[in-house]
């Protein structure tokens, strides 16, 4: 399904909302796009799970989906009152919905609630890693493994985690890949169950962990400030990549491997947006991805004139210089051509 400029202009206006007949029962999904997204942009995806039956993303939030370029989509009535496992499947089918529609930032798909909504994406961050990348669960958290909790009370006891039958691949993948942050605030009644159920993940090994506590803050959600700051320590391993990629691709233009620093700007180009080398990323894979189309073009010109010496010497060109891009089924494909143009 395609978006058109209809429902692109309503979305960004926060008014896009889509019906979805799952089973004979209506779901509606309000979406809210930032200005900044285009066809061919790839761009992250929050996805929020409300307490109440409002799917749409709160207003103190909006101003961030521009400058973090995340496309926000919820679920209506699959508040508190609704089965848990429904919501859950809401949140992963949201995903499903976006990415039928929009060029999506595979490595960026977050799931973020309050309160019981902060409760299943504590679930749906872990227990569907292998679509969500992140989760930011506010003044709500369940455990998904084994492991000590508080109570509003502050009494800890032994959680067996609320699912029983863990699958251990999605959770090794949660603790090796997955950027968490869990929310609350310092008169927040769920503050130690929050506070208990990071320290369990961080005590448990989980590379990427944080714990945010907003001053004053009682069972509410976090004001913007603080969860931009979530949103900066989800978004930080990439960061750090794209510079090591940025890096990478420097010197692999140096050795002529122009196949290679096509690909490495590319990267960096994707999560270095706010650096200062952003402009250089992206004016080097323009230029280099210019190159490579002479060359495949002259291999292409090489078929049309069915000239066997010409035809050798630019896929040999092709190969050499570009073999990350020109790899054997591009190789392939050319080589057919070749036989059937003779």
């Amino acid at each position: 399904a395609e978006l058109d400029r209809d429902q692109v202009n309503k979305a960004r206006r926060g008014e896009l909302k889509w019906f979805v007949d799952k089973d004979g029962k209506g779901v509606t999904y309000q979406v809210i796009a930032p200005k900044t997204y285009e066809p061919g942009q790839p761009h992250g995806v929050l996805v929020f799970i409300n307490s109440g039956d409002g799917g749409k993303l709160p207003g103190a939030f909006h101003k961030l989906l521009d400058k973090y370029r995340l496309i926000a989509i919820g679920a209506d009535k699959a508040g508190n009152k609704t089965d848990t496992l429904l919501r859950h499947a809401y949140a992963v089918h949201a995903v499903e919905l976006l990415n039928e529609r929009y060029d999506l930032d595979s490595d960026r798909i977050y799931v973020t609630g309050g309160s019981g909504g902060g409760r299943v994406t504590s679930h749906v961050m872990i227990m569907n890693s292998d679509t969500f990348t992140g989760g930011i669960p506010m003044i709500g958290a369940n455990a998904c493994m084994r492991m000590n909790v508080a109570d509003s009370k502050g009494n800890s006891f032994p959680d067996p985690g609320s699912w029983k039958n863990t699958d251990k691949k999605r959770l090794a993948k949660a603790g090796r890949e997955g950027r968490f942050v869990f929310m609350t605030g310092t008169k927040d009644y769920n503050k130690a169950n929050v506070k208990s159920v990071f320290e369990g993940y961080r005590d448990a090994g989980f590379r990427f962990v944080e714990y945010i506590e907003q001053e004053g803050l009682g069972h509410s959600l976090p004001n913007a400030e603080n969860f931009e700051k979530a949103l900066q320590f989800v978004d930080a391993p990439l960061v750090e990549a794209a510079s090591e990629h940025y890096e990478s691709a420097k010197k692999q233009h140096e050795k002529g491997r122009l196949g290679e620093a096509l690909l490495l700007y590319r990267k960096a180009s994707v999560h270095g947006r706010n650096a200062q080398w952003h402009a250089d990323a992206v004016a080097k894979a323009e230029e280099l991805q210019g190159e490579y189309d002479k060359a495949y073009a002259a291999v292409e010109a090489a078929i049309e004139s069915k000239d066997n010496t010409a035809f050798r010497k630019t896929t040999q060109d092709l190969r050499r210089t570009w073999s990350e891009i020109a790899d054997r089924a591009v190789l392939k494909e050319l080589n057919d051509r070749f036989r059937q143009a003779k």
